[in-house]
């Protein structure tokens, strides 16, 4: 059965049962109060017509004249509920009687005698030709001595034929309330249908089922969250990286202050590949608008460990760095290579062997310089690479005798710190291309000062515009053509991630790049 008609049977059935029973309890209250009712009217006009003095003074000594039922047929007019009321003497004759043939004759029988004997007000009920009649008896009394009797009557079946058809009105009015409210239950139906984009329930088990498994299944954190910014779904991906054993219902900024959540909410724009450092760990966030009827409802945010996707993007980046300085080695050992094949077939054995001796030593003593500065392998090949590309293209570079760093225990810091001065030093090359003939200078210097990491890369080059100072470090930006201008963006998110802050001085003929990194903001040694 689909969900609509579920829905629109359940509805009406509890529609059905709630109504069925207010109305039987009301009609049962009302038709026991129907009963009561009649005995308290029947009983309130004895007394009444009992205490009138025109009864009394009928009663009381003066002769059958008619006065009494006159009186009596004006109370009968106003008193709808009422049938008959009888006025008898004390002998039994009757003064008054709805049947005027019977006025005058004796009224004799069980049912007068208590009234008569007693004077005690009470009801009975019998059968007569209209069906069951109910009559309330009162004494009537001049003074302290009783004169006669009244008895009120009404046919207790008419009051029961007004309370059928209450019964059949009521449950007309049952069948009316169940009509619409079966409408107002399809409808309804259909809206919940339409809510639940028109899927049944079975086929949402199942959505979800899938759905929690392929979340759960994510090594990537997902967590899902409200306009509020607060948290309505978080994987166990997403527990993990953030270090909370539970998500729901916090506010996101709060787990992760630096969030661009607020921004997003506003502007309904995603954003991809934020860096941001979350308890100690670099988190990569895309931040997705869930949109309905053009209103930002929440969004969908996405995170994972930097420490993969850093070494998988650092790597494309200080990796590069490596390959090109080792391709450039690859490139000026060949070429000396090739000197020396040439001499040695030149028969110039003696000049082939101090060609041989003197790169030997050169190079040793680069090697031995740069081993001693940089304890990091990953550092020292880089820059021995990088001298390989300064001597290839005939530029001058310069690591001061001041500099000196430690290895690092986390690679991960040794991986930004060669695609911070790997960049560097292109941007550099780059810069005393532009000298033309005129010598290219590139200074390199880095040291450790009072806990801070310090490095500088300076070149003659012919310096950096004013106008563009603010605009180097923007993604895409870029003054040498299409393609290009993500190394110092990159540069500048990892000094960030480090917990570092990076300056530039530029004036014609001289650029200097200035990074310094805290060891306890992230360059720590571990």
């Amino acid at each position: 059965m689909k969900l609509q008609t579920r829905v629109t049977l359940w509805i009406a059935g509890i529609l059905f049962l709630s109504t069925t029973v207010v109305l039987v309890l009301t009609l049962v209250s009302t038709l026991s109060r129907s009963g009561q009712t009649l005995e308290h009217t029947l009983t309130t006009v004895a007394d009444r017509v009992a205490s009138l003095p025109e009864i009394v003074a009928g009663l009381d000594g003066t002769p059958f004249d008619g006065i009494i039922q006159n009186r009596v047929q004006q109370i009968l007019d106003i008193s709808p509920a009422v049938d008959q009321i009888m006025v008898c003497s004390m002998d039994g004759t009757r003064y008054s009687h709805s049947n005027l043939f019977l006025l005058g004759l004796s009224f004799d029988g069980p049912e007068a005698e208590a009234v008569r004997k007693h004077a005690r007000r009470y009801i009975t009920t019998s059968d007569s030709e209209h069906g069951e009649f109910t009559r309330a008896f009162a004494p009537v009394f001049s003074g302290s001595r009783q004169v006669g009797f009244v008895a009120v009557g009404a046919v207790a079946t008419r009051i029961r034929g007004e309370n059928r058809q209450a019964v059949v009105s009521a449950l007309s009015y049952l069948a009316a309330g169940l009509g619409i409210g079966i409408l107002g239950a399809y409808g309804l139906a259909r809206k919940i249908k339409a809510m639940l984009l028109g899927m049944e329930p079975q086929e949402l088990a199942q959505l979800y089922r899938e759905h929690t498994g392929m979340v759960e299944a994510l090594h990537e954190g997902v967590v899902a969250i409200n306009k509020d910014g607060r948290i309505s779904m978080a994987n166990e991906s997403a527990r993990k990286l953030l270090g909370r054993g539970a998500l729901y219902g916090e506010q996101i900024s709060k787990v992760m202050p630096d969030t661009l959540l607020p921004e997003v909410i506003a502007t309904g724009s995603a954003r991809f590949e934020n860096e941001q450092r979350v308890n100690g760990r670099i988190i990569i966030t895309n931040i997705v608008p869930v949109v309905e009827k053009d209103q930002v409802v929440g969004v969908v945010e996405t995170f994972q460990d930097k420490t993969q996707v850093l070494r998988m993007a650092e790597e494309l980046t200080g990796i590069k760095q490596l390959v090109q300085a080792l391709r450039a080695s690859s490139h000026e050992f060949s070429n000396k290579l090739h000197a020396i094949l040439g001499m040695i077939e030149l028969e110039e054995y003696d000049e082939a062997k101090a060609f041989i001796h003197t790169t030997q030593r050169e190079h040793g003593a680069l090697n031995k310089k740069l081993l001693d500065a940089f304890r990091d392998p990953m550092i020292a090949g880089l820059m021995l690479g990088k001298f390989s590309v300064a001597a290839e293209e005939g530029f001058s570079l310069t690591v001061t005798n001041t500099s000196r760093l430690e290895k690092f225990a986390d690679p991960s810091v040794s991986h930004a710190l060669v695609s911070i001065l790997g960049n560097f030093v292109d941007n550099a090359f780059d810069a005393v291309r532009k000298n033309g003939e005129n010598h290219g200078d590139i200074v390199v210097d880095i040291h450790e000062d009072g806990g801070i990491i310090v490095i500088k890369v300076r070149d003659n080059g012919p310096g950096i515009q004013t106008c563009h100072k603010e605009s180097i470090f923007m993604r895409g930006f870029s003054t040498k053509g299409e393609g290009r201008g993500t190394g110092l963006h990159l540069v500048r998110q990892e000094v960030r991630n480090l917990g570092g802050d990076i300056t530039v001085e530029s004036v014609p003929g001289s650029t200097e790049f200035t990074v310094t990194i805290p060891l306890d903001g992230g360059g720590g040694r571990g």
